[in-house]
């Protein structure tokens, strides 16, 4: 997570082992809120070079507006596409 004067980026990869080359649905959640869905289909070299089964597109990208300039959490939601349950990653936690 990066932060730039009134903007926060959130940048990160997920991939589901039970359907490896297959892009996985994200979840944003911003202040205990959900944000927006975005599908974690961006192409990352590094992890075509990690999991080269799974290929380079697990790339997910996204700015919001933080122009209060406080404190934002920031939870981040990968949902499996085969059997198991999603995976949460946290910003800090949530």
């Amino acid at each position: 997570m990066v932060r730039t004067g009134d903007k926060v980026r959130i940048q990160g990869w997920t991939i589901d082992p039970d359907k490896p080359a297959d892009p996985t649905l994200v979840d944003i959640g911003i202040d205990g809120a959900y944000f927006r869905t975005t599908t974690a289909d961006l192409a990352r070299a590094d992890v075509a070079q990690a999991h080269p089964e799974a290929g380079p597109n697990h790339g997910f990208d996204f700015t919001f507006d933080a122009a209060d300039g406080g404190t934002h959490q920031v939870c981040v939601l990968a949902w499996n596409v085969g059997l198991g349950n999603p995976t949460t990653g946290t910003s800090p936690a949530c």
